[in-house]
């Protein structure tokens, strides 16, 4: 039967229930799993020629990281198809190497169901997943942590209200032409582009919306007005 849903998640979701439920629904998982001791030990068993070059979400060969497959990993109580995929990579400089980390490096595993052959595939799709938490962040900088209200509903509103300032706050990254803006975090957003001094001037029956010519970002706001008729979203 054909699978059209993947679900990505950390450690939090690796029980054996939760992927027996993914399982059951015909969901693809790719979930990671917590490291212990056995799998600690397991690791280590790993022949040094089974590892491959890791690639960035770009493509691009990952620098200091490998992957490979390890079926001794998988858990006993784990659904049937479930494969063990492990990325090995050399800590950057100043993180902290965990109790189970050896040889100088921090190793990672993910349990799978997916049949394609390709891991280094496999797993730079699940490394992707850290954009969830990006998004989380930026959620809370729009306020999803501050819920003003002691009214259930009050706050529903309020949550909605933060989904959609951080949609359009999505779509402005994507109109405006500047590498450092197009992944900027609210914060920054609000104090190059949204704290713009303007003044709403009506004339001849026309309402116009007049900006500071002499704020360094104006530019780029202006331009991203002009593109927005002709833009059109990419579809997910």
């Amino acid at each position: 039967m054909l699978r059209v849903l993947k679900v990505r998640a950390d450690t939090a979701a690796g029980g054996p229930s939760m992927l027996a439920e993914l399982a059951a629904r015909n969901l693809v998982f790719n979930i990671r799993m917590r490291v212990t001791d056995a799998a600690c030990d397991g690791i280590r068993d790993i022949d040094e020629k089974a590892w491959q070059p890791a690639r960035n979400t770009d493509g691009s060969i990952r620098q200091g990281a490998q992957v490979c497959e390890a079926p001794a990993l998988v858990p006993a109580k784990a659904p049937p198809g479930t494969r063990a995929i492990v990325r090995r990579e050399r800590p950057h400089p100043g993180a902290k190497l965990r109790l189970w980390d050896h040889n100088g490096l921090r190793h990672q595993v993910t349990l799978t169901n997916d049949t394609d052959d390709d891991i280094v595939a496999l797993e730079r799709f699940h490394r992707q997943h850290a954009q969830v938490e990006n998004r989380i962040k930026q959620l809370k900088d729009c306020g999803l942590t501050r819920m003003p209200f002691k009214d259930l509903s009050a706050n529903r509103v309020w949550f909605e209200q933060v989904l959609v300032a951080s949609l359009l706050l999505a779509g402005l990254r994507v109109l405006i032409d500047d590498p450092e803006l197009s992944v900027a975090e609210p914060r920054r957003l609000r104090y190059t582009l949204l704290h713009i001094a303007a003044k709403i001037v009506r004339h001849a029956r026309q309402v116009s919306l007049r900006l500071d010519q002499h704020w360094p970002w104006t530019p780029l706001i202006v331009a991203a007005h002009r593109r927005l008729p002709g833009w059109q979203p990419t579809p997910a």
